[in-house]
C-alpha cells in the first residue's frame, strides 16, 4: 500500500534517511540533528513519529519481519517426509537476507541494547520465529520431545537464539571488515539438522 498522507510520507522519509544514513556511519555516530537534516523534518515532526533514535530502527526491523518469515515459511510448515528437508535452502536464504541488510540488522542489535522500544521489537521478532520453530520440532520429535532432554519450547528458544547471535556475528563481520563470517550456513545446517535429525544425512550448505 503507498504512502499517501503527509504523514505518512514523513514517517517514511525518515525511515529512509536513516537507513541511507546507515550506509555511511555507524548507529552510535548517527544524531537526531542530522537525520532532521537529512529528511528535512523538524525536530518536533521526528518525535511526533517516533520516541528515539532506536525506535526508528525498531520500525524498519518490523518492516523487514513479513520477509524473514517467508523465506523459511516451507521449513516450518513442512510436514511428514525428511525431516531435515528445507534446513540448507531456509538458512541460505535467511543468511542471504541479514547479509542485505547488515548495517541496519548491525543497528538494530546496538540499538536494541540500549532502547526498550528497540529492544521490544527484537524480542518480539525472536518470539515469532521460536514459536514458529517449536511448532516444527514438535512435528519432528514427536513423543520423542522432552524424552531425557530439554522440553521442545526449551530447545526452540535455545536453537533460533543460536542463530540470531550466529547472524548478529556475522553482520558484524561485515560491516567491521566487510567480510562475512565463512561457514555460518554449513555449521547452523549441521547443527539443526542433528537436532531435528539426531542419525542421517545432513543436507550441504557452502555460506
Amino acid at each position: 500500500m503507498g504512502v499517501t498522507t503527509k504523514g505518512g510520507r514523513t514517517r517514511r522519509r525518515i525511515l529512509e534517511v536513516v537507513t541511507d544514513l546507515l550506509e555511511e556511519q555507524s548507529y552510535d555516530e548517527i544524531s537526531i540533528a542530522e537525520i532532521t537534516r537529512r529528511a528535512e523534518v523538524t525536530r518536533p515532526a521526528f518525535y511526533f513519529h517516533f520516541a528515539s533514535k532506536g525506535a526508528v530502527l525498531g520500525a524498519a526491523l518490523d518492516e523487514l519481519r513479513d520477509e524473514f518469515i517467508a523465506v523459511a515459511t516451507a521449513w516450518y510448515d513442512h510436514v511428514g517426509g525428511d525431516p531435515v528437508a528445507g534446513i540448507p535452502e531456509a538458512l541460505e536464504a535467511t543468511i542471504a537476507l541479514w547479509r542485505t541488510h547488515a548495517r541496519l540488522l548491525d543497528a538494530v542489535g546496538r540499538a536494541s541494547a540500549v532502547d526498550a522500544e528497540a529492544a521490544d521489537l527484537v524480542r518480539s521478532w525472536v518470539d515469532e520465529l521460536t514459536a514458529r520453530a517449536a511448532d516444527r520440532l514438535h512435528r519432528d520429535l514427536g513423543a520423542h520431545a522432552g524424552a531425557g532432554g530439554p522440553s521442545v519450547a526449551a530447545l526452540a528458544e535455545f536453537m533460533v537464539g543460536a542463530t540470531f547471535d550466529a547472524m548478529r556475528r556475522d553482520v558484524r563481520a561485515i560491516v567491521d571488515t566487510g567480510v562475512p563470517t565463512p561457514g555460518v550456513a554449513s555449521t547452523l545446517t549441521f547443527v539443526w539438522a542433528r537436532v531435528v535429525a539426531p542419525v542421517g544425512p545432513v543436507g550441504q550448505a557452502t555460506r
